[in-house]
């Protein structure tokens, strides 16, 4: 009875640290309206730059302040915004992304995920966007991003978003960017 005892609680523990999820990486952009160290965006003038307007809220996690924001216009170029500070995965599993986002009704653009381990070859994820209506949520309606088992155990894991300029108005925003594993 007892070896059955001692045995039940050795399998719980290796289930339930099977599925504790470790925060990697998170960031919230703070409060200022500079790029955090390994932030870039291309073409950054009125696209994927900081900024203090329209406060992240209504989720959980919402941490307020600085978002980063792209911008429709006449432009019709891809814009990039890149994460890419060594991100390491070594030692964990199951690496899962999920964050905030906010959209304007008129901004219909699709806004493309991406990760890489080398920043040369990107690998598309698909996730659910959030709605059209101006109110922020949760990408992937509030379920974690489940990457493929090839994001496990890299040095240099990177994020992208890109999306390609309609004319027009309307604007996107990110925040509250969370990485976590096993």
């Amino acid at each position: 009875m007892k070896k059955i005892f001692l045995m039940t609680l050795l399998i719980a523990g290796i289930v339930f640290r099977g599925w504790a999820q470790t925060t990697i990486y998170s960031e919230n952009f703070g409060t200022g309206t500079v790029f955090p160290a390994g932030w870039t965006a291309t073409y950054g003038t009125n696209t994927w730059c900081p900024s203090t307007g329209s406060p992240s809220s209504g989720y959980t996690g919402a941490s307020g302040g600085t978002n980063i924001v792209a911008t429709n216009g006449s432009g019709l170029n891809t814009y990039y915004l890149t994460y890419s500070n060594a991100l390491s995965t070594i030692g964990y599993t199951s690496i899962t992304v999920i964050w905030g986002g906010r959209r304007t009704s008129t901004f219909s653009n699709g806004v493309i995920f991406e990760w890489s381990s080398d920043g040369s070859s990107w690998n598309p994820v698909t996730y659910i966007q959030v709605n059209s209506n101006s109110a922020w949520a949760l990408v992937n309606a509030g379920v974690l991003i489940q990457l493929p088992a090839t994001a496990e155990g890299v040095s240099n894991l990177r994020l992208r978003w890109s999306y390609t300029q309609i004319s027009g108005s309307g604007t996107y925003r990110l925040d509250d960017l969370t990485v976590q594993g096993v």
